[in-house]
């Protein structure tokens, strides 16, 4: 180390303290969540990216204390809910600690419901065959009459919660009352979850009776 020397006006010459800093490598805390939303039960890997870092803690948002101290927890989670998981992770001195956020997100399985009835007279009231849905998904849908020739037809995204599927027309015309076969097929969109438990494309059949 080169000497500082500093002299005062009086002519005195005094040797100047060396004070060494040890080298700090600023703690980057995070980690990667593989998948980030699922339906239940969701098993989720986590791995640790942190850098300079020798220290971690991990915390849940439905835990009261310290999930795991030091190793990846393991994260099997078997109720519906958005669970936040939390990375403290240090080098030397936790007053120094970096912490990172991820959210994951976990839903039911693939539930949809399809009615059996409805009236398409313009009341306003139950007028469309609907689909209910849990998740977003790309549904197509097929209305065949009881000779089994093609009334309606169409396909479209839906989203979470109720979808118009049929006004109960063929083209211009309402249909005459009776019951009608369907078809629908369901698939993934752009806007459905990755990480379902469920197998993709989803058929069901069914009749509906359309009434005045």
């Amino acid at each position: 180390m080169p000497l500082l020397l500093y002299f005062v006006a009086i002519g005195c010459q005094s040797l100047d303290s060396i004070v060494v800093v040890d080298e700090i490598n600023t703690t980057a805390a995070d980690f990667t969540v593989n998948p980030v939303s699922g339906a239940a039960p969701l098993n989720v890997t986590l791995l640790n990216t942190s850098q300079n870092a020798t220290h971690f803690e991990w915390f849940t948002s439905t835990n009261s204390g310290t999930v795991s101290t030091g190793a990846i927890p393991p994260s099997f989670f078997t109720t519906s809910n958005d669970y936040i998981i939390e990375l403290v992770a240090w080098q030397l001195d936790p007053a120094c600690a970096d912490t990172t956020f991820k959210t994951v997100f976990v839903y039911d399985s693939l539930m949809v419901q399809i009615p059996n009835v409805f009236t398409p007279n313009g009341d306003g009231t139950n007028d469309f065959f609907t689909v209910l849905s849990n998740l977003p998904l790309h549904c197509e849908v097929v209305i065949l009459n009881r000779w089994g020739s093609v009334v309606f037809e169409t396909e479209k995204n839906i989203s979470d919660g109720t979808t118009n599927l049929w006004n109960g027309s063929t083209y211009q015309n309402t249909v005459n009352a009776g019951v009608y076969f369907y078809q629908l097929r369901f698939d993934a969109s752009e806007d459905t979850p990755l990480g379902m438990n469920v197998d993709l494309p989803l058929e069901r059949s069914g009749f509906v009776d359309v009434r005045p």
